[in-house]
């Protein structure tokens, strides 16, 4: 229980230092002319792997 409980705080310590992704991301897009922000909350760091079709619809999309 200690070993996940320190996990736990040290997962809650980069978080907070890296930032909020999501709202990153928003902020982004939103800086960049004619950006298109997809959001894909259900995939994780790979998207292109996790679910090539749906990355390459994003990518795609006009």
């Amino acid at each position: 229980m200690q070993n996940a409980l320190l996990t736990v705080r040290y997962f809650w310590r980069v978080a907070a230092r890296l930032g909020n992704y999501p709202e990153l991301g928003r902020r982004a897009a939103a800086a960049i002319p004619n950006a298109t922000l997809v959001e894909s909350p259900e995939l994780g760091h790979s998207p292109q792997v996790e679910a090539p079709e749906q990355f390459d619809e994003a990518l795609l999309r006009e």
